[in-house]
């Protein structure tokens, strides 16, 4: 795993924080472990193996599970953005922005993309600011 994948997994794991069973999340989907939407991303026949019998899930498998998950979102954040020109902390930051508004949602985000394809992160992180989504998230966007 690369370091800036490392990075995005606990900036994921910290904002989203850990739930063991399925709930539902603001958006009104299924999620589990560390901020996991199955109703987005059902779980294949070897993810389905990291849950309890009782449909619940430990830290390490949900762990497990978001890593399982990460090259799926770099993999969108690079349909999205100029990924490779982007420093470490920007492409853990891409990925984690990819992993919570899913690829569609990121994909309306055209003015953050497009200051971030040109280098202008400063307006980047403003169009971010302004946002519904950031005044849902408040400081977990931050």
């Amino acid at each position: 795993m690369k370091s800036y994948q490392l990075i995005a997994a606990e900036l994921i794991k910290e904002a989203e924080g850990f739930v063991p069973k399925v709930y539902k999340c603001p958006a009104g989907f299924n999620t589990i472990g560390y901020g996991y939407n199955i109703d987005a991303n059902p779980l294949n026949d070897q993810q389905k193996k990291l849950l309890n019998e009782d449909g619940t899930i430990s830290k390490e498998n949900a762990y497990a599970l978001l890593f399982d998950s990460i090259a799926k979102y770099e993999s969108d954040a690079r349909e999205l953005i100029d990924f490779d020109y982007l420093n470490d902390a920007r492409k853990a930051l891409a990925i984690d922005l990819v992993y919570n508004l899913g690829k569609k949602g990121f994909e309306k985000f055209r003015a953050t993309r497009g200051f971030i394809n040109m280098g202008d992160y400063n307006n980047a992180w403003k169009a971010l600011k302004a946002s519904m989504w950031f005044k849902q998230v408040g400081n977990r966007g931050i």
